[in-house]
């Protein structure tokens, strides 16, 4: 079962995401399905976020790669839920996003310049389809290329300020 659990998730980094065929994910995500995306503080719920989700990156990074780097992605079947009775398959993958910054993502203007972004996807399934993504990434890796790197100011009591 876990090798269509990852079939599902290349597809919808294929054509969803890289070619931005969003027809495919009302197939791929149930409709119950809850995101945990970087580019917003609330989890975000159906097919509809994800498609919400695909535009705003391609939005920003029209020409937009993402591929699972390393052969990092693993999966669990039948994981046993503590104290719920049920069980589920999980994915986890470690993926990069690759594009240049054209378009305005997340309030930052476009600075013409390529990113290169990580990510790790935790991913649950029920049956063939994906009822939850927590999306984490590494959004400080974007702001240098996106110019928009500010300046941070660490404080501890026994050391100067430190300007990064």
């Amino acid at each position: 079962m876990s090798y269509r659990h990852k079939a599902a998730f290349c597809r919808f980094l294929d054509q969803a995401l890289n070619n931005g065929r969003l027809e495919v994910i009302d197939e791929l995500f149930a409709e119950d399905f809850v995101g945990h995306f970087p580019e917003w503080s609330e989890p975000r719920v159906g097919p509809g976020s994800v498609e919400d989700w695909v535009e705003t990156v391609r939005r920003g990074f029209p020409d937009v790669n993402a591929l699972v780097e390393g052969n990092w992605m693993t999966a669990e079947v039948d994981v046993h839920h503590v104290g719920k009775g049920v069980t589920a398959d999980r994915l986890a993958a470690y993926v990069v996003l690759r594009g240049t910054h054209l378009g305005e993502f997340c309030g930052i203007e476009p600075s013409h310049e390529p990113i290169e972004v990580p990510q790790v996807h935790l991913l649950e399934f029920r049956g063939e389809q994906i009822v939850r993504d927590v999306v984490v990434c590494d959004r400080l890796a974007f702001l240098p290329a996106a110019s928009a790197a500010p300046s941070l100011e660490f404080t501890h009591p026994r050391t100067p300020s430190v300007l990064i």
